[in-house]
C-alpha cells in the first residue's frame, strides 16, 4: 500500500465507525422521523373529529334551545292575541289560560298583570303580587315581547325562565302584560336528549358562572356549581370558540362554548382529552415494537456495506489530509481503486484533477486576496471615519451603516444590521422614506435626497437629510448614501424666524401704541373743546326731543297712582287731559279687561326687571286703530308707561312682508340656474327609455320584423309610464317655483322635503365633485310644517354649501345632513368642509341682501328666506363653525307632540 498501515488502521477505524454510526442514525432518525409524523397525523385527525362531532353537537343543542325559546315565546305572544286578552275578559282569560297550560307541558304558570305592575290573574298562585320591578314587566308595557335571564319565581321560590308579551285592547292600547314561566330544568332535558362519548357533556352558564342545568356528573339533577374555568371566560368575551381548559371538576377537556339568548347565557360543550388521546396511545406501542425491529433487522446489513467502502474511502481520507497538510501535489494511485465501483474510481480521477487545479488557482488566489485586503483595509479606514453618517441598504433593510450613522440614531452598529430603514423613521414621515429611495429607472442610478423626521433609540426625535442615489441589481432595490443629523440647524433657524416675528411684532405693537396714543390726545382735546358747548345744549336738546315725540308718557305708581304726564300728539286723541290724570289712579279711566291686561304686564315688568310691550287696537273716528302699550321700570316701585299709535307703522310693514316675498320669489327663480343640471338629468334619462324604444318599435316595422299586440302594448306602457315620469318632475318644479302663499301646518316626515330637495339640486353638486351624506334615523317623529317651503329651505342652504365649496381646493368635499329628535324637537344640521365662518359674519349671515360671494349672480337673500320660513314653523335657526374647518347652520322644528301637549290643534 502506499500509505502507513498506522495510518491504514486509523483512517478505516473512523470511516467504518462513521458509515455505522451515520447509517445507524439514519435509519433510527427515519424510523423517529414517520413515527412522529403518523402519531402526530392519527392525534390531529382523532382530535378534528372530536372537535367537530363536540361542534356539531353544540350547534344542535343551540339551534334546539333557541328554537325552543322562540317557540314559547310565540306560543305566549299568540296567548296574549287571545280575544279574552284584548278585551280584558277575565272569565274568558281564566278559562284559555287554564286550557293553555294544560296542553303545553313546557309551562307551569301564566300569569296576567296589570299596567300597575300587580297580578291579577295567577293559574298556579293566589294574585297580587306586584312584579312592577321586574324587566320583563317594563319590556311588556314598553310594548317588547321579552325572554328574561334566569330568575327565582316570587311565588315558587324556583329558577324560572320568564316569557312575557304586551296585552293589548282592541285599538292597540296597552292594559297589561301576559307572562309564562317555565322551570329551569326542562332546558336540562333537552340538553340530556344530545350526549357524545363516555366522558362528554353539554350545560348551561349564567353570565356570572353558575350552572343552570345538570350533567351526567352531577350526583343530583338539581346540583348547581360555579363555573370558573377559562372556557367559561373565554366565552365571555369572545362570544363563540373551541380552547382546552379544565373544567369544574378539575379535569383537562377539550370544550367548545357558544353565546345564546342574546349573550344572557353560555352554553358550554366538553369531552375529556384522556378519552380523545386514548386510541393515540394505542397506536404509538404499536409503532415503537414495529420500528424497535427494523432497527434490529438494519444493523447486519450496515455492517456488509461499510466494508465495500472503506478501503477507497480510507485512500480518499488520506489524499484529502494530505491536502490539507500543505501537499497540493499529492496524487492518488488508482489501482487501489480496481475493484471499488465505478462511481469511487471516478471520484478518484476527479481527485487528482482537483488537486492539479487547485495547486495553480490557490496561486492566484493568494495574489488576489493580498491585494483586495489591502483595498478593503484602505476603503473601511475612510468610510467608518466619516464625519457624516454612510448606509447601505437592500430594499429597505440595512446591510452597512458606518460609526457615524450609529451614533446619530443612539445605536451599536451590529444592531442595525438587518433592521428597516423605516424603524428608524417616524410613522409620518415613512411614506416620504419609501418615495424618495424608490428608485424610477431600471437602467441607470436615481440620484435622491431627503428630509425626514427620525426616531432615536432612546424615542427622542431628530431631523435628518440624506443624498445617495438608488439602483436596481438582479431586481433588488440598493440604495447606497450619506446622511446628516440637522436637528441643530432647524432648531437655530426656527429660532431666528421666531426672534425676526417677535421683534416685528413688537415693532408694530410700539407703532401702533404711539399712534393710538397720540390721536387719543387729539381727540381728548377736541372733546374738552365740545364739552361746554354740549352741556349748554343738553337741557334744551333734551327738551325739544321730549316735546317732539308724538308718544303719550305717563309716570305711574305700582298701586296705579299717576305722578307725571307727558300729553301726546292730537293725532293720538287722548280723551283725558293732563289735569285729570295727574294725581289719579289711572285703573279708573280704565275697563275692566284692559285693567286686567296692564296690571298682568305691569306686575311681570316688576318681577323681570325687563320692559313689557304688548298691542291693542281701539275704535276711533269710524276707523280701527293699533296702538302700542310699553312699560318701562324707572324705579322701585314706579314704571313709565308710553302709548304710541302704531297704525301706520304695522301697514308698512305688511308692505314689507309683501316686497319680501317677492324678492323671495325672484331669488327661488335665481336658484333654477343652480339645479338646472339635475333637472335636465332627471329629465334626459326617461326621455332617453322612450327614444330607445320608441326606435325599436320603428326599427322592427320598417325591417318587418313580426312584433305581436302584448309587446306593442307593453312598449307604450312603458313610454307612458317615463312621461308620466317626466310630467311628475315637471310638476315638482312648478311647485317649487310657485310663489309662497301662506300654507297650513301639518304633519310631514323630513325626508320628504329632503329627498325633494336632493331630486333637483343633487346632480350639480355631484357635478361640483360635492359629496352629499346623510344621517336620518328611521325613527325621527312627523315635525309639523309644510313640503314645499321646506324643500325650499334645504335647497338654499345645499346651494350655499356649494358655493362655499367652490372657492376651496379639496379633494374631498363633502356636505353632511343630519337630525336627531330630543323632547318635543327636531335638530337638523347641514355641515361643510368648506372655509369655515368668522364670529363677525355670524350675526349677519341671516341678514337680507349679505353675501360673501360677490361674483355670484344671487341676491343674498338665501339664508334670510331660510331664517323666515323656521321662525314661522315656530323653530330656531343658527350658524357656528365645525370642527372640519366649515360652517354648521342648525335649525329646530316642533314636532306634532308639542303642539298636542300646548292644546293646538294640528291640520
Amino acid at each position: 500500500m502506499y500509505f502507513s498501515s498506522k495510518s491504514n488502521r486509523t483512517s478505516r477505524l473512523s470511516i467504518r465507525f462513521y458509515l455505522q454510526t451515520h447509517a445507524f442514525l439514519l435509519v433510527l432518525t427515519t424510523s423517529c422521523l414517520v413515527m412522529a409524523l403518523y402519531i402526530t397525523s392519527e392525534y390531529r385527525q382523532i382530535h378534528e373529529a372530536s372537535l367537530n362531532h363536540l361542534e356539531q353537537t353544540m350547534s344542535i343543542q343551540q339551534l334546539a334551545i333557541e328554537n325552543w325559546l322562540q317557540d314559547n315565546a310565540d306560543k305566549i305572544k299568540s296567548l296574549a292575541e287571545t280575544r279574552g286578552v284584548k278585551e280584558a275578559d277575565y272569565r274568558h282569560m281564566n278559562h284559555t289560560f287554564r286550557t293553555f297550560i294544560d296542553n303545553q307541558k313546557d309551562f307551569h304558570d301564566i300569569i296576567y298583570i296589570n299596567n300597575s305592575g300587580i297580578s291579577t290573574l295567577d293559574m298556579l298562585y293566589q294574585p297580587g303580587i306586584d312584579f312592577s320591578d321586574r324587566e320583563y314587566f317594563a319590556a311588556g308595557l314598553r310594548g317588547e315581547n321579552d325572554i328574561s335571564d334566569v330568575l327565582i319565581g316570587k311565588n315558587s321560590g324556583n329558577d324560572v325562565i320568564v316569557f312575557s308579551s304586551p296585552a293589548r285592547n282592541a285599538t292597540g292600547e296597552i292594559h297589561g302584560v301576559i307572562v309564562g314561566a317555565v322551570k329551569i330544568d326542562r332546558i336540562t332535558g333537552l340538553l340530556d336528549k344530545y350526549q357524545f362519548g363516555n366522558s362528554g357533556k353539554t350545560y348551561l352558564v349564567s353570565r356570572n358562572g353558575l350552572m343552570l342545568s345538570g350533567t351526567r356528573f352531577s350526583q343530583d339533577s338539581n346540583e348547581k356549581h360555579l363555573v370558573t374555568s377559562q372556557g367559561f371566560y373565554n366565552g365571555l368575551h369572545s362570544g363563540n370558540g373551541t380552547d382546552s381548559y379544565t373544567d369544574f371538576r378539575g379535569v383537562k377537556v377539550l370544550g367548545s362554548y357558544r353565546q345564546i339568548n342574546h349573550g344572557h347565557w353560555l352554553l358550554m360543550g366538553e369531552i375529556d382529552e384522556s378519552e380523545i388521546s386514548e386510541p393515540a396511545h394505542k397506536q404509538i406501542y404499536l409503532m415503537v415494537v414495529g420500528f424497535a425491529t427494523i432497527i434490529l433487522l438494519s444493523i447486519p446489513i450496515n455492517r456488509f456495506l461499510s466494508r465495500r467502502l472503506l478501503i477507497p474511502l480510507d485512500a480518499l481520507a488520506f489524499g484529502a489530509q494530505k491536502i490539507q497538510d500543505g501537499h497540493l501535489n499529492y496524487m492518488i494511485s488508482p489501482n487501489g481503486f480496481s475493484n471499488s465501483p465505478r462511481e469511487l474510481q471516478e471520484l478518484c480521477i476527479t481527485f487528482n484533477q482537483m488537486a492539479e487545479a487547485l495547486q495553480s488557482t490557490m496561486n492566484d488566489v493568494n495574489q488576489a486576496n493580498l491585494a483586495l485586503h489591502e483595498a478593503e483595509e484602505r476603503y473601511r479606514g475612510l468610510v467608518e471615519n466619516f464625519l457624516v453618517g454612510v448606509y447601505v441598504l437592500s430594499g429597505q433593510t440595512i446591510v452597512y451603516a458606518n460609526q457615524c450613522f450609529s451614533d446619530i440614531f443612539g445605536y451599536h452598529s451590529e444592531e442595525l444590521i438587518g433592521r428597516s430603514i423605516l424603524d428608524l423613521v417616524i410613522p409620518k414621515d415613512e411614506q416620504t422614506v419609501l418615495q424618495s429611495i424608490t428608485t424610477k429607472n431600471k437602467d441607470r442610478r436615481t440620484s435622491i435626497r431627503y428630509q425626514f423626521h427620525g426616531q432615536k433609540a432612546d424615542g427622542s426625535t431628530i431631523f435628518i437629510e440624506a443624498i445617495g442615489s438608488s439602483y436596481l441589481q438582479k431586481s433588488k432595490l440598493i440604495v447606497m448614501g450619506t446622511l446628516i443629523d440637522i436637528t441643530e440647524r432647524k432648531k437655530a433657524e426656527e429660532i431666528l424666524r421666531q426672534s425676526h416675528d417677535l421683534l416685528e411684532k413688537r415693532v408694530k405693537e410700539r407703532t401702533q401704541a404711539l399712534a393710538e396714543l397720540n390721536d387719543e390726545l387729539v381727540l381728548e382735546i377736541q372733546e374738552r373743546k365740545k364739552t361746554e358747548e354740549d352741556l349748554r345744549r343738553i337741557e334744551s336738546t333734551n327738551r325739544a326731543l321730549l316735546n317732539s315725540i308724538p308718544d303719550f308718557m305717563l309716570r305711574i305708581r305700582r298701586d296705579g297712582l299717576c305722578l307725571s304726564v307727558k300729553p301726546p300728539a292730537k293725532e293720538l286723541k287722548i280723551k283725558f287731559s293732563a289735569e285729570q290724570l295727574v294725581g289719579t289712579n289711572i285703573f279708573s279711566f280704565l275697563g275692566k279687561d284692559q285693567t286686567l291686561q296692564f296690571s298682568h304686564y305691569m306686575n311681570a315688568a316688576f318681577d323681570t326687571k325687563e320692559t313689557q310691550s304688548y298691542e291693542y287696537e281701539i275704535s276711533a273716528d269710524n276707523s280701527t286703530r293699533q296702538r302700542e302699550c310699553r312699560i318701562v321700570i324707572c324705579g322701585e316701585e314706579e314704571v313709565l308707561v308710553i302709548i304710541r299709535d302704531i297704525t301706520e307703522q304695522k301697514q308698512a310693514e305688511q308692505k314689507i312682508a309683501e316686497a319680501r316675498d317677492k324678492l323671495a320669489h325672484i331669488e327661488k327663480l335665481s336658484t333654477l340656474a343652480t339645479i338646472s343640471a339635475g333637472i335636465a338629468h332627471e329629465i334626459n334619462q326617461p326621455l332617453n327609455a322612450i327614444k330607445v324604444t320608441a326606435d325599436t318599435l320603428l326599427y322592427m316595422q320598417h325591417t318587418n320584423i313580426s312584433v305581436t299586440p302584448a309587446d306593442i302594448y307593453n312598449d307604450l306602457k312603458r313610454i307612458s309610464s317615463q312621461v308620466d315620469r317626466i310630467d311628475s318632475i315637471i310638476q315638482h318644479l312648478r311647485s317649487f317655483v310657485r310663489q309662497r302663499q301662506t300654507t297650513n301646518l301639518q304633519p310631514i316626515n323630513l325626508m320628504e322635503p329632503l329627498s325633494g330637495a336632493l331630486s333637483l339640486i343633487e346632480k350639480q353638486m355631484k357635478l361640483h365633485g360635492i359629496k352629499v351624506m346623510l344621517d336620518i334615523p328611521a325613527t325621527l317623529p312627523p315635525i309639523l310644517g309644510s313640503i314645499t317651503p321646506l324643500e325650499e329651505v334645504f335647497i338654499n342652504l345645499l346651494a350655499n354649501a356649494m358655493t362655499a365649496l367652490d372657492t376651496v381646493n379639496k379633494p374631498d368635499k363633502h356636505v353632511i345632513i343630519k337630525a336627531w329628535h330630543e323632547g318635543n324637537s327636531v335638530f337638523v344640521e347641514v355641515l361643510d368642509n368648506g372655509p369655515g365662518i368668522t364670529d363677525t359674519l355670524k350675526e349677519k349671515v341671516f341678514e337680507p341682501f349679505f353675501t360673501t360671494n360677490l361674483e355670484s349672480n344671487g341676491m343674498g337673500l338665501g339664508l334670510s328666506i331660510v331664517k323666515s320660513v323656521i321662525l314661522s314653523f315656530s323653530g330656531k335657526v343658527s350658524v357656528r363653525p365645525n370642527h372640519m374647518g366649515g360652517a354648521t347652520i342648525q335649525f329646530t322644528l316642533p314636532t306634532t307632540q308639542s303642539l298636542l301637549n300646548d292644546g293646538r290643534k294640528v291640520l
